[in-house]
């Protein structure tokens, strides 16, 4: 494939698509050869994209917190096993380990904190002044809680980068975006990138669409880990940087070894264990046939981004799109990464320790206990994957309940890591989590890895029996309501305790639904979750209402167990009290 052959399949790509403009940089051999905008950066005024169009790189920012606290490590002025509550101890988080396992600078550049991601009031945070980094840390620091041992588990949380960043700041007593200007851009030779909507980019900009229609500048609360826009210009200058292994224009700005740490996950258990892939700092591995690439994507509101490249070849490339189209950002970076292996021969399978007849046991069902958000991790163990060994392989089934998901299967290379058998990568390994006793660590194709800790047979199935029976009952009280009302009205249904014990667990399920339902509607109001609002105060109240009434309707049928009802009104209204009052505190 050509740069004319390529060109073509990216317009047609975007034209597919209905995506407006990508801006591409790309490099083969330590040089780049193709750095082109394509397609149209402003629809309404018909502006053509170029090399120049400035494009939001969202997360791909956090390469340089990285790299400037390398660079800061090299001189001397901090090290990556620093604690935080040391070097800036102003920072609010709270880590209930702090004493025997205090967050470090590592954790902070490789997600393993234990923090949510920055939550809906700081993702929605707009502040057009803009806010320094210390007030945007300052906004919100609920989120920065650890929910386990930090350095065990991998969690996305964009805080951590910007706390790191916080940290090279105060170091340096320079605002950290003029740090990154001064040590990395300007020698470099990246003329326009900005964190900032500068003068370059309201002149040089590509707007932003969803759904094709425009969208606003998003003024990132946290900068440091998402706010950069930069051209194809610009991103080919960073490409080189990396291929030359930290040199640039005969200056060695970090050394080869702060890039192979950067590049190598360190961090959670399995990577200590033995994990070929993962999160190093602030750059992660990325799989592609039998090819490891290193990089980090980005995304925005109306734009993403994907920036890699294979280290041992001088070879990568950028892709920027102004759309949030995963699935087009998919596509042309394979049609990148094709072009760029074009007469790259497929690494040498590493040769593996002689396999164990007999894989050590592991069983049962494991969830997903390292989620990027812990509002929502008490449901995970109704997703539970299946997981069993025969003689050298490991299994895991998805979705087994119904039994059709996808299984995929690793082979032991000794008592605590497994290969995939067609790429020879380790990609599990077994460990021992301090709260989760025996554990599976999961390297995915990119983006980090996954923690899963065990739920017992017993307790997943019970859970789904439980759900099950409770959509059962509430589906049979919606369609028998109006039945007894009809009933009632004939005066075929006496009141007072035959109506209590119908009516309490039914409107226990109308305020759960009411609750969801609204949820689900706000999530396209979301700037009204974050503040007092009809959406907000009505899931608040509905939710207490849910957990109330259903504690009530469990009081209810207790009361009344005595009072001579018909067992074919009593029991089905019982059942469905306890099993609603047990869904309840699964929610609460």
């Amino acid at each position: 494939m050509n740069n004319k052959d390529l060109e073509k399949e990216v317009r047609h790509v975007l034209q597919e698509t209905g995506t407006p403009a990508a801006g591409i940089a790309i490099m083969k051999d330590g040089e780049i050869v193709y750095s082109k905008g394509l397609g149209l950066a402003n629809i309404e005024k018909g502006v053509a994209a170029t090399e120049e169009t400035m494009f939001r790189i969202g997360s791909v920012s956090k390469l340089f917190v990285g790299l400037a606290v390398l660079k800061l490590q090299e001189e001397g002025k901090l090290q990556l096993r620093d604690k935080l509550s040391e070097l800036a101890p102003e920072i609010e988080y709270e880590n209930p380990w702090e004493q025997t396992h205090p967050i470090r600078i590592e954790h902070l550049l490789s997600h393993t904190t234990g923090w949510d991601d920055v939550h809906r009031a700081e993702y929605l945070h707009n502040d057009p002044t803009p806010a320094t980094l210390k007030e945007g840390l300052d906004f919100h620091p609920h989120s920065r809680v650890s929910r386990w041992v930090p350095g065990t588990r991998m969690a996305y949380s964009n805080s951590g980068p910007a706390v790191a960043a916080y940290v090279v700041q105060k170091i340096t007593g320079m605002p950290f975006e003029d740090y990154v200007v001064e040590n990395f851009f300007t020698p470099m030779g990246m003329e326009t990138i900005t964190y900032f909507p500068s003068e370059d980019y309201k002149r040089l900009g590509a707007t932003l669409y969803e759904d094709q229609k425009p969208v606003n500048y998003w003024n990132i609360i946290m900068r440091p880990s998402g706010a950069l826009n930069a051209s194809p210009r610009d991103m080919a200058k960073l490409l080189l940087f990396f291929a030359n292994r930290g040199e640039t224009g005969g200056r060695q700005l970090v050394s080869p070894a702060s890039l192979e740490r950067m590049e190598t996950p360190a961090n959670t258990l399995g990577a200590k264990a033995g994990l070929d892939l993962g999160y190093g700092l602030t750059n992660y591995t990325l799989t592609f046939e039998d090819h490891v690439f290193q990089g980090h994507g980005g995304s925005v509101n109306g734009g993403k981004s994907l920036f890699v490249y294979l280290p041992k070849h001088g070879s990568g490339y950028s892709i920027s799109i102004n759309s949030s189209d995963t699935e087009t950002l998919k596509k042309l970076s394979d049609l990148a990464k094709h072009y760029v292996l074009e007469g790259v021969s497929s690494p040498e399978r590493k040769t593996a320790p002689k396999k164990h007849q007999q894989a050590l046991p592991v069983s049962g069902f494991f969830y997903t206990a390292s989620l990027r958000e812990g509002e929502w991790g008490f449901m995970e163990p109704l997703f539970s994957r299946k997981v069993w060994t025969e003689r050298d392989t490991l299994f895991i089934q998805q979705d087994p309940l119904f039994g059709g998901g996808e299984v995929e299967k690793y082979v032991a290379v000794n008592d605590h890591l497994y290969e995939d058998p067609e790429s020879g990568l380790v990609r599990v390994a077994r460990v021992e989590d301090p709260l989760a006793g025996t554990a599976l660590e999961l390297a995915p194709t990119d983006m980090g890895n996954i923690t899963f800790a065990s739920v017992s047979t017993f307790m997943f199935y019970l859970s789904w029996t439980i759900l099950a029976l409770w959509l059962l009952f509430a589906m049979r009280a919606f369609l028998l309501a109006p039945v007894w009302g009809i009933r009632y009205g004939l005066g075929k249904i006496p009141g007072g305790a035959n109506i209590r014990i119908r009516l309490w667990p039914l409107l226990s399920v109308a305020f759960f639904f009411v609750s969801l339902l609204t949820y689900a509607y706000g999530s396209d109001f979301e700037e009204q979750l974050v503040r007092p609002s009809l959406l907000s105060i009505t899931i608040m109240v509905s939710s207490i209402a849910f957990a109330l009434t259903a504690a009530w309707a469990l009081f209810i049928v207790i009361q009344h167990r005595k009072q001579g009802l018909s067992k074919w009104v009593y029991w089905p209204a019982a059942l469905f009290s306890v099993v609603n009052f047990m869904v309840a505190c699964f929610f609460t």
